[in-house]
């Protein structure tokens, strides 16, 4: 990471959540099992619950839409089969866990959802605990850590700037837009990307930038867009954290 950017410390976060008391409606994850690495989320589009339960010696991809099941493997190295890469009793126990996983996320997912959206919003006030408000009921207590923004001024350049993601590029790379007249930025000026290799984000003056009229160093300038990159791209959102949390705790895995 960009060694002069300054970061505020991480921070822990409390969110006391309604989860549908998941230990009333399914066991936790076999315990003589490896520990897998879990992702479930839902689609609000297609309303469709995608989930990947991954090993070492292979995953299970996971679909249902309330109604209908579709799920395949992957082996060890990647590859798509219909096969599992387990032993049949192994895969079955794997499967009717992952059912009845599947049920429970798809049922509170919309309550879950809108708590955490609400636990957000708590956090961005400045407030250390979220707590549902209701009727007394089997509540979770999730302690997560949550990842110090950049430390970024305001821009102190003339006009003003935006910036628009470049998905398609390798990198995951910002480009910073800068209007001259204040009004609408538009003319791309700096560029920043992630070096993996070095674990730094790189950023670059465009070419043909007139500087003087921007009114900031060129070092200034790319101070600037490495604090956004970071903020917007790297440190997590506080949705995304507490919901990863959340979907840990209803399949009995933290």
């Amino acid at each position: 990471m960009s060694d002069h950017i300054l970061r505020l410390p991480n921070t822990v976060f409390t969110a006391v959540l309604d989860l549908g008391d998941p230990r009333a409606t399914f066991p936790v994850f076999p315990d003589d099992l490896p520990v897998p690495a879990l992702v479930a989320d839902v689609d609000e589009e297609s309303n469709l619950l995608t989930i990947e339960i991954v090993w070492p010696d292979g995953e299970l991809h996971y679909d249902y839409d309330g109604a209908t099941v579709e799920y395949h493997f992957h082996t060890a190295g990647g590859d798509a089969s219909q096969s599992s890469p387990w032993p049949a009793d192994v895969t079955t126990r794997i499967l009717e866990w992952t059912r009845l996983f599947a049920g429970h996320v798809f049922t509170h997912f919309e309550s879950i959802a809108d708590q955490i959206e609400s636990a957000a919003e708590w956090h961005d006030r400045g407030l250390p605990v979220f707590a549902v408000a209701g009727e007394p009921r089997v509540l979770e207590v999730l302690d997560v850590e949550l990842e110090g923004d950049a430390l970024t001024l305001p821009w102190l350049g003339a006009g003003t700037v935006g910036h628009e993601h470049n998905d398609d590029e390798p990198g995951d790379p910002i480009t910073l837009l800068w209007d001259p007249a204040g009004v609408n930025p538009h003319i791309p000026i700096a560029k920043a990307h992630m070096d993996d290799a070095a674990d730094e984000v790189r950023s670059v003056i465009l070419p043909g930038v007139d500087l003087a009229a921007v009114g900031l160093e060129e070092h200034e300038v790319c101070a600037y867009l490495e604090g956004l990159y970071i903020n917007d791209n790297l440190v997590a959102d506080p949705r995304d954290v507490v919901y990863d949390a959340a979907i840990l705790r209803i399949a009995g895995l933290w």
